[in-house]
């Protein structure tokens, strides 16, 4: 067999010794590879005559450098097998291959080295055309290798810093390798930089040269932190560009620091919490807060994820003091304040706080006033001092509590902080204050006590009669008000009735503040009082010493005169003294509060004789139930239980003493009657009883009644209204409701029926009247409706007027007076007219009426179903003295009324009795 290579030459010889020659050699067209990529040699193989059939491609061959066949395809009809017309040399064997189907046809070899670059040169043989021959120039690109960044101090870096803003960054690019020769270009992020100094560096490693390129900046800044810088080198379109990138790593002072809360008015007292934000800040910044120079603590500090936001929050209780404070908050960087001044990383804002708080308020004097030395009649003013944010809009006066109102004619001026008392009265003495209020509240000042001097003065609701019997001592209570406390007390003694003075019949008892006494004449007496007190005690026995009997000018008038340093007592107190007698009896006594088991008694107080009385209540059983009407005071004051001549006594039931008149009756039984006896006691003897009942309540009682009312004279009694008798209430008024508004719809229709039958005679009549007295008289006009009622239970019930109440009753007439209100139909025929004429007109017209209307006519009573003119004239007759011809008077009485009373048919009739009168504008109407 022979061999390929044989065969390969032979065909070259072949084709060198074609008549036909080379054709056309045309220009070299550059193709390019990346290294270790695929080469695509193209080569065109088309016909020059398109559609040729009988010229087609026959043989390509591919040199090298013009000389060397590297590849080839034979297409003749000797190689059947396709793989075998393919012919390639050894150094493209297992990465190449020719494509002939491709546009334009390809020589593809893969994995290129730099050896594979040249000149290639396709040559196409037609079956009838000539050689075509084209030339290519593969380059083999080789990329660089990746750089390498170099910080200034010739360090290998993939990040720097960490910087300050302003500094000076260089850096350097150093590229290997490549070719053809790479380009080096320097970027922020998608940003081409300045390309810098470029240049070709010594060999510093065998059989490569390596290119540099220098990227520098003046000045960083804020925008730098992070930023990424990539040195890019790149020899061709065919291959990805190689780079190295290094980050820029920066220490940042705060951006910004901001106190997010809303810089309102501040409460005293209250506690806010206050947020506080610092952006921008490499590393997180640290925040402080501050008042002025005082640093805050309570805080607490976050730092967002990114480490770029830091917050803060401040829990703040401002106080007054603190109104008008700076409230710092302060953004720090430790690693700036490091490297520069203190206060180069120190950021903070400011926020000036205005606390509002609570009126404070000071109250004096006026500066020129004694407080110890304010009489009557002084003027006094004083002056409240107001410190208050926001200023007070409303400044009030107190005097004990209550608002003293400004008055010029009372001498009570009022100038917003400042309060006058013109002629000052004693009245006025007490505890002054004054309040402030703002937007935050009502502040209050101190108490000031306004202390005025002036002369003694009776107490008021003293006791001023003392009873006291023989070889008794009382002591007589003489009680003052003053200012300053009394220093000397004068008793003065009138027997003789008249008035008190300290000469003549009368005695003097003086005593001053160190507990001296005296004693007078035949009444003996001592006075005692404890220095700076205000009342003074006098020891009284109507027995003198070395005296008979008591005699009645041993009672008579003691007065009382004290003395202090405003002066003397103007009005003295005055006592009587009289023989002492037991105590009147408690009047208007009521019982009340009653439960189950328990009674409130409670009386007037009587008289007490002149000496200290006390009061006791006795409750008998009454022997039998007793219900609310057998409750109430007794008529008779000396009357007891009543008790059988020969029963046992009452039981007691209770036995009560009080200093009042005002018992509660305890553990009583269930709906007991009670006899009850309240009396007055003292030293001289008992009262009279009054007499009283009551009782207690039941179960039935409880639940109806609060158990409590007031029994006796001036009794209020209480209703109470519970649910059972609501409801009733309730269906009470709906069916009163409901009665009235069928009424009124029967009222209606009745006077519908009227007005149809006033029409239906006036039109048989013409205008004159039924009864022929034309309008120049008065006429009783009668009309008759009808109204259908089905079965004869409705016909039987009419027969009872008690089961009918559209039936009125007949009117009953006894002694010439009216007991029932009948109807009565009163006419006056005209003068000079035939009564028989007009009865049978009226017939006529009313017997045409109801034959039209088809109701039957039926006797009533063995008359017609309806009265006759006739009768009606007789009951007419029968009107009393007084009636006249003027018509109808409702104030006269008759004495004859018509009763219609009968069985009535299916069909019965109602009628309506209508009288008009001349006098009578309006008819008055009743269905009968």
């Amino acid at each position: 067999m022979v061999r390929p290579a044989v065969l390969a030459l032979a065909l070259l010889f072949w084709l060198n010794a074609r008549p036909g020659g080379v054709s056309g050699q045309g220009p070299i067209r550059q193709i390019f590879a990346v290294v270790h990529g695929t080469a695509s040699l193209p080569c065109d193989i088309a016909p020059p005559i398109p559609h040729e059939p009988l010229d087609t491609v026959i043989l390509v061959v591919w040199y090298r450098y013009e000389k060397t066949a590297i590849y080839s395809v034979d297409i003749r009809d000797k190689f059947t097998d396709p793989n075998k017309s393919h012919w390639k040399d050894h150094m493209l064997e297992g990465r190449s291959h020719f494509r002939m189907l491709s546009e334009p046809a390809m020589l593809t070899i893969d994995n290129v080295s730099e050896n594979d670059a040249g000149i290639y040169r396709c040559r196409v043989d037609f079956k009838n055309s000539p050689t075509r021959n084209s030339r290519l120039n593969l380059t083999v690109i080789v990329p660089p290798q990746k750089p390498v960044i170099l910080s200034e101090y010739n360090e290998e870096i993939d990040h720097t810093g960490p910087f300050y803003e302003g500094d000076r960054v260089k850096m350097t690019c150093m590229v290997s390798g490549g070719r053809p020769e790479p380009k080096i270009r320097w970027w922020r992020g998608e940003t081409l930089m300045d390309t810098g100094n470029e240049g070709i560096s010594d060999q510093l490693y065998s059989y490569s040269s390596v290119k540099k390129n220098q990227l520098t900046i003046e000045a960083l800044g804020r925008y730098d932190q992070g930023a990424v810088f990539t040195c890019q080198a790149s020899n061709s379109n065919l291959s990805a560009p190689v780079s190295a990138s290094v980050t820029i790593e920066m220490f940042l002072k705060p951006l910004v620091v901001q106190v997010l809360s809303s810089r309102q008015p501040l409460s005293a007292g209250r506690t806010y919490e206050i947020q506080c934000q610092a952006m921008g800040s490499k590393p997180p910044a640290n925040i402080t807060w501050w008042k002025d120079n005082e640093r805050l603590t309570n805080a607490t500090q976050t730092v967002s994820p990114d480490g770029n936001v830091t917050s803060s929050k401040l829990t703040f209780k401002p106080t007054k003091s603190d109104n008008g404070k700076s409230l710092i908050c302060r953004a720090e960087n430790d690693q700036v304040r490091q490297q520069l001044d203190n206060s180069a990383g120190k950021v903070e804002d400011t926020w000036k706080i205005d606390v509002h708080y609570v009126p404070l308020l000071k109250l004096a004097l006026g500066i020129n006033m004694n407080p110890a030395d304010i009489e009557e009649g002084d003027d006094v003013y004083f002056e409240c001092k107001i410190d208050a944010n926001p200023l007070s809009y409303k400044v009030i006066w107190k005097h004990n509590g209550q608002v003293v109102l400004g008055s010029t004619k009372s001498g009570v001026i009022i100038n917003q902080n400042d309060l006058a008392l013109q002629n000052v009265k004693r009245q006025q003495a007490g505890n002054y204050s004054c309040l402030a209020s703002n937007v935050e509240g009502d502040g209050e000042s101190n108490v000031v006590r306004l202390m005025v001097m002036y002369k003694p003065v009776c107490k008021q609701n003293q006791k001023l009669t003392y009873g006291v019997a023989r070889n008794e001592n009382t002591e007589i209570v003489c009680e003052v008000d003053a200012y300053p406390a009394p220093e000397v007390f004068k008793w003065t003694f009138n027997r003789t009735g008249g008035p008190a003075s300290e000469n003549g019949n009368n005695e003097v008892v003086q005593h001053t503040g160190n507990g001296g006494s005296g004693e007078g004449g035949r009444a003996g007496g001592s006075s005692s009082a404890g220095l700076g007190t205000l009342s003074s005690v006098l020891n009284y026995s109507p027995t003198a010493v070395g005296m008979g009997g008591v005699a009645d000018n041993d009672y008579g008038t003691v007065t009382c005169r004290a003395s202090n340093t405003a002066g003397q007592q103007m009005e003295p107190c005055v006592f009587h003294v009289i023989a002492a007698v037991r105590p009147d009896p408690p009047f208007n006594c009521t019982s009340g509060d009653r439960t189950l088991s328990s009674v409130r008694v409670w009386c007037a107080q009587g008289f007490d004789g002149g000496v200290t009385q006390r009061f006791a209540l006795e409750a008998y059983d009454s022997a039998g139930h007793v219900g609310p009407d057998a409750d109430g005071p007794d008529n008779s004051v000396d009357g007891g239980p009543a008790v059988a001549a020969d029963g046992p006594a009452p039981q007691l039931l209770a036995n009560m003493t009080a200093d009042r008149p005002d018992f509660t009756i305890q553990r009583l039984p269930r709906t007991a009657g009670l006899r009850l006896a309240v009396y007055a006691y003292n030293s001289r003897g008992t009262s009279d009883r009054t007499w009283l009942t009551a009782y207690t309540l039941n179960s039935a009682d409880k639940q109806t009644t609060s158990g409590s009312s007031v029994v006796g004279n001036g009794a209020n009694n209480r209703l109470h209204v519970t649910p059972v008798v609501a409801g009733l209430l309730a269906v009470t008024a709906v069916s009163a409701v409901v009665a009235g508004v069928v009424m009124c719809a029967l009222r209606v229709r009745s006077r519908r029926h009227t007005d149809q039958r006033r029409v239906d005679v006036h039109g048989g009549m013409g205008t004159g009247s039924i009864m022929g007295g034309g309008a120049g008289g008065g006429a009783a006009v009668i009309a008759v409706c009808k109204q259908k009622a089905d079965g004869d239970d409705y016909a039987a019930a009419a027969l009872d007027p008690d089961k009918n109440p559209d039936l009125i009753p007949p009117t009953k007439v006894k002694g010439g007076s009216r007991g029932n209100i009948g109807y009565r139909v009163v006419q006056q025929l005209p003068m000079g007219l035939n009564d028989d004429d007009n009865d049978e007109n009226l017939e006529a017209a009313e017997s045409s009426d109801d034959e039209r209307a088809g109701y039957p006519t039926l006797p009533v009573d063995g008359i017609s179903s309806r009265p006759s003119v006739n009768s009606l004239r007789h009951a007419a007759a029968s009107v009393g003295p007084g009636y006249s011809n003027n018509g109808y008077r409702p104030e006269q009485y008759m004495t004859k009324t018509t009763t219609i009373s009968s069985r009535l048919p299916p069909y019965h009739h109602r009628e309506i009795v209508t009288v008009r009168t001349p006098l009578m504008s309006s008819q008055q109407e009743s269905c009968v």
